[in-house]
Order: structure tokens, then C-alpha cells, then sequence
């Protein structure tokens, strides 16, 4: 670790997933993964050659899942979640941002998300007994984030 790297506590993530520029997601959620993209190459052989060439095939949807969260604004994403039901892939693909912030809401680092598709969601647990009662699962699958 470097000089500059320390533990963050007390952080979560903001995410804000714009489709047609109105309906999306906008949520905080205590842990994201699957950031990335994954790129598929073609390996060719030239004669008289022992190393292969690598021509770029495409790059593999990843999938995203946000968890232990609460969607900030249930009828955008109630829109978008009943709009991807009655229009299936005429739904353009949503873009936005996700930013780790800290206790002061501060901004740590942030995440691009582009292309991205709702494919999974798991409401809340209800629990009166349980400090955490609204944790939700989302799941989407997209094009990539830088």
C-alpha cells in the first residue's frame, strides 16, 4: 500500500442509473461488485511463426450486483422495472455513476456504468426485530465501467 492508501470506514456507495435520460435507479448500497470488463480475443497462427496473433472479438457483458441497499427513489425504478417488463429489449440501455462517499459525503473515487440492463431484483427482507429492514439486491447486466 502506498503512502496516500489508508482503510475507509463508514463508506457507501451512490449509484444513480439514468434510462431516457428520466427513469433509473438511484440508491445507496453498502457493497457493488462486479466493476470491470472482461475482453475476448481470436487467437490466429502465421505459418513460420510460433507465437500467436490476438484479434479483438468483443467485450463480455459483466454483471453488476448492488446489495444491503435502499433504492432513494422508488417510483423511477419501479418506472424502469415495469417498462423493462412490458417493452422487454426495446428499453434503451441505462448509463450513469457509482461513487464511493464517505461519512462526510465526501467522494472517494467514482465508477462510470455504461449500457447496462436490470435483469435482477430482490426487495427487502421485513423484519421489525432487525436494525436493517430495508435491504434490497439488484442485479444488471452491462457493457462495462471505467
Amino acid at each position: 500500500m502506498g503512502k496516500n492508501d489508508k482503510a475507509v470506514a463508514n463508506c457507501y456507495f451512490k449509484v444513480d442509473i439514468m434510462v431516457a435520460g428520466a427513469i433509473g435507479l438511484t440508491g445507496k448500497f453498502a457493497s457493488v461488485s462486479g466493476l470491470g470488463i472482461e475482453f475476448k480475443y481470436d487467437e490466429y497462427y502465421e505459418g513460420g511463426s510460433m507465437y500467436p496473433r490476438f484479434m479483438f472479438d468483443y467485450a463480455k457483458p459483466q454483471t453488476l450486483t448492488l446489495g444491503e441497499g435502499v433504492v432513494t427513489n422508488p417510483a423511477d425504478f419501479f418506472a424502469w422495472w415495469s417498462w423493462t417488463i412490458n417493452q422487454g429489449m426495446a428499453v434503451p440501455a441505462g448509463n450513469g455513476t457509482i461513487a464511493l462517499l464517505n461519512e462526510k459525503n465526501e467522494t472517494l473515487r467514482g465508477w462510470v456504468i455504461c449500457g447496462a440492463y436490470l435483469t435482477k431484483y430482490k426487495g427487502p427482507t421485513l423484519d421489525a426485530n432487525s436494525p436493517r429492514m430495508a435491504v434490497n439486491t439488484i442485479e444488471m447486466v452491462y457493457g462495462g465501467s471505467f
